[in-house]
């Protein structure tokens, strides 16, 4: 996925996977949205504020000249997001649920640098917070699993780095490469000038965010858990996902909808099994048809 670098791109690039975003874990419906949007020039983050520069200004204004429709539908994706973020445990500032727009345009399939999935984490970040990743599976694609470890990254560099715009400089790009910039005597500012065309308007893009969301602080959002409608298998064998399509009538779309986190169409669990999602009620089916499955079109 290419990487948004103008307000025209970051915009077409929200309105597009807003659009194709369908919500896994909640239901949100959003009534009494806030109908006139003002600029808010300064933003607080954790008890720290920081002005609108000029170019998150124009990305605010690219923000607020989005369809009605992309709006609700961010408000939407924000709360599944909060939904996630609870199940952390831990303490955060709101404002940190914004940034999954500001990194990937709310896309679950970015990658960018190696910065992969809605938060745009890092492979070592991932598996250090218990991502699960493997030949054929990748949780950073994940709502749920992305927003617990991203969380627990940011939340580790702002103890070390004490400020938010230095944290995520960190977070995107490493902490040896922010490091060896302050060394060489860079202020914020300069730093993230100096990065590659993906980073540089990061933080000003989430800034803008932020600003455009005061606007719907006071809307009411009522939140509904969705009942999670599948079956758990594990499979120890070399399966296409055709196979399982063909021989138990379950669509490739389906199948692929319910393990998000997949990014080939070959399951290898002889080495390690691999937990794979079924329709509700169809596991003894898989089990029954399992050495049809197997033989289906093996070539």
């Amino acid at each position: 996925t290419a990487a948004v670098f103008g307000q025209s791109d970051f915009t077409a690039s929200l309105k597009k996977n807003l659009g194709n975003y369908s919500p896994l874990y909640i239901e949100a419906e959003i009534s009494s949205p806030v109908g006139n949007e003002h600029l808010y020039p300064k933003v607080i983050i954790s008890e720290e504020p920081y002005s609108l520069t000029q170019n998150a200004i124009s990305y605010y204004d690219a923000i607020s000249s989005l369809p009605t429709e992309t709006k609700i539908s961010m408000l939407k994706a924000h709360s599944e997001i909060a939904y996630a973020a609870e199940k952390t445990g831990i303490s955060y500032p709101d404002e940190l649920l914004w940034l999954p727009f500001a990194i990937s345009a709310f896309n679950k399939d970015y990658e960018q640098n190696g910065n992969c999935g809605f938060w745009g984490l890092q492979y070592l970040y991932a598996i250090k917070y218990g991502v699960e990743i493997s030949e054929c599976t990748d949780g950073r694609h994940d709502i749920m699993q992305s927003t617990k470890a991203a969380i627990r990254q940011l939340e580790y560099f702002h103890e070390k780095f004490e400020k938010w715009d230095i944290a995520l400089a960190a977070y995107l790009f490493g902490p040896s490469n922010l490091k060896l910039m302050q060394v060489q005597g860079k202020q914020t500012s300069e730093i993230y000038t100096s990065l590659d065309p993906y980073g540089k308007n990061i933080f000003d893009i989430w800034c803008a965010v932020i600003s455009w969301a005061e606007n719907y602080r006071n809307s009411k959002i009522d939140v509904k858990a969705i009942e999670q409608q599948y079956d758990t298998i594990r499979i120890n064998d070399r399966i296409h996902i055709e196979q399982i399509s063909k021989v138990m009538g379950i669509s490739v779309n389906e199948l692929k909808s319910l393990n998000s986190t997949f990014h080939c169409e070959v399951i290898d669990g002889r080495h390690s099994a691999v937990t794979f999602k079924l329709p509700t009620g169809r596991k003894d089916d898989f089990t029954r048809l399992h050495d049809s499955i197997v033989k289906y079109n093996d070539t």
